[in-house]
């Protein structure tokens, strides 16, 4: 991990890193996995937050600070899920509109698999990789996992069939992206080859497993009263059922907010919060 990071300092320019995003969508929040989201959320502004902040603390002790490739799987995703590529790209543009609206330009670029490998080309290298079975049962877990990413309820026998695709495009995409990633790698969660890089403090999961909301919580105030906490939380087709989500209207968002983002939720927990609900559908 130091030998990149050491060059870069050699050569005098911002240390590089390399940022898996996701596949260019967030998985279905619903129950019956239905309505896959391709605009970018709150996570994301959120990421792209912890990236400004930590170009901050590099510069106070390195002045050229870092840059940033945001890489979206996208050929990926074509090729173990069926997502799209028109798709994908549609949240690919807006994605490169939110790093320019809060003028990260000139330190974040974003990078979809298919900007630089053609569609033909992967095919035919995910063609040439054997396809293995998948090993193991299939858990609940796993078959909730596929079925929320390819957008409908899986049986068991299509997860494990979707799983060995998903393992199969993933090392098609790792030789292939090898020589387009500078720098270090970093993945949302840490692994033993890359370095985990948290979309915003506390996080330690994939944004695109759900949306990312603004939980209401209750505390201990001081002087003895409740008192309203928001967080962001991961709302997931596991927790949905457990909150209930209402959009932020514009009118209550500060005129520069970025418009490449999609709506904003906040969410309520029904089991912790106790508070008399004020708002309506």
């Amino acid at each position: 991990m130091r030998a990149p990071l050491l060059a870069d300092m050699a050569a005098g320019r911002p240390l590089r890193f390399a940022y898996d995003l996701g596949p260019g969508y967030h998985a279905s929040v619903r129950p019956d996995f239905g309505a896959l989201c391709f605009v970018p959320g709150l996570g994301e502004l959120l990421a792209l937050r912890q990236i400004a902040l930590f170009d901050q603390a590099v510069s106070a002790v390195y002045a050229p600070g870092v840059d940033f490739s945001l890489v979206i799987d996208d050929l990926c995703a074509w090729a173990s899920n069926g997502i799209a590529l028109e798709l994908t790209a549609s949240y690919v543009q807006r994605l490169q509109a939110l790093v320019a609206a809060v003028g990260l330009h000139r330190k974040v670029c974003v990078l979809a698999e298919s900007a630089v490998v053609s569609k033909t080309d992967y095919g035919c290298a995910v063609d040439r990789t054997p396809l293995l079975a998948w090993t193991g049962a299939v858990t609940a877990a796993d078959q909730e996992n596929v079925s929320r990413f390819v957008g409908r309820a899986c049986s068991v026998s299509e997860a494990s069939e979707y799983l060995a695709r998903y393992q199969r495009a993933q090392a098609v995409s790792d030789a292939l992206m090898a020589k387009h990633l500078p720098g270090v790698r970093l993945t949302q969660r840490s692994t033993a080859q890359c370095l985990g890089f948290r979309c915003f403090a506390g996080s330690d999961m994939r944004l695109q497993t759900g949306e990312v909301d603004l939980l209401v919580t209750e505390r201990e105030s001081k002087s003895g009263t409740g008192s309203e906490n928001l967080r962001p939380c991961l709302i997931t087709s596991r927790n949905a059922a457990q909150h209930r989500r209402w959009p932020l209207q514009l009118l209550h968002l500060p005129a520069d907010w970025p418009l490449p983002m999609g709506a904003v939720h906040v969410a309520f927990c029904m089991k912790s919060v106790s508070m008399e609900l004020k708002y309506v559908d």
